[in-house]
């Protein structure tokens, strides 16, 4: 939030203990800029993908999800819903 732009490497991944619809759930108030949100399950399945748009109250993914993935908008199109996703741990 508070931010002007996000550089199209970058994102940050928001991790639940438990897989939920409504703990995944985000808004977008404060924000200035759309970004393309990605929620994974805990099998790393992608459940649900969206472009969030500023100022927007609520996004909340179809299926409960364990991971939600916020990054650059132009970085939507490289997630499908079931892609397999591998997290190298650093």
């Amino acid at each position: 939030m508070f931010q002007n732009n996000i550089d199209e490497k970058e994102g940050i991944l928001f991790i639940e203990k438990v897989s939920s619809r409504s703990r995944a759930t985000i808004h977008m108030l404060f924000m200035h800029f759309e970004i393309a949100v990605i929620w994974i399950n805990e099998k790393n399945r992608v459940v649900d993908k969206k472009l969030a748009k500023p100022w927007r109250l609520v996004y909340s993914p179809s299926e409960p999800a364990k991971y939600t993935l916020e990054t650059h908008r132009n970085r939507l199109r490289d997630f499908n819903v079931d892609d397999e996703l591998v997290f190298d741990e650093i």
